[in-house]
């Protein structure tokens, strides 16, 4: 999983990247510090496996598109990643 957050991160490094995981669009790293701080939800960490944890918060999935608005009207890029099936994926440039 966190191989195709890093690929697809790669992609488009001048936005956020929210990452879908389950019912919930991730984000990690400094995406997440930012989307934090502007949309004032909580920080946490995820495990990543060998004690390795990263810094990410989370938006409910079906609200992604508000929260979206609220970080493009503070000048950011937001980028959504549905990983679908095995070699499908959707994406919304915002």
């Amino acid at each position: 999983m966190i191989e195709d957050y890093f690929s697809f991160k790669n992609q488009h490094k001048d936005s956020i990247l929210m990452y879908q995981v389950g019912g919930f669009y991730q984000m990690y790293y400094n995406d997440a510090q930012t989307a934090s701080d502007i949309l004032m939800i909580k920080m946490t960490q995820r495990s990543i496996g060998g004690g390795v944890r990263v810094p990410m918060c989370g938006i409910p999935h079906r609200s992604w598109e508000k929260y979206a608005e609220k970080l493009t009207g503070y000048g950011y890029r937001a980028v959504s990643y549905t990983h679908l099936r095995a070699h499908e994926t959707r994406r919304h440039l915002v």
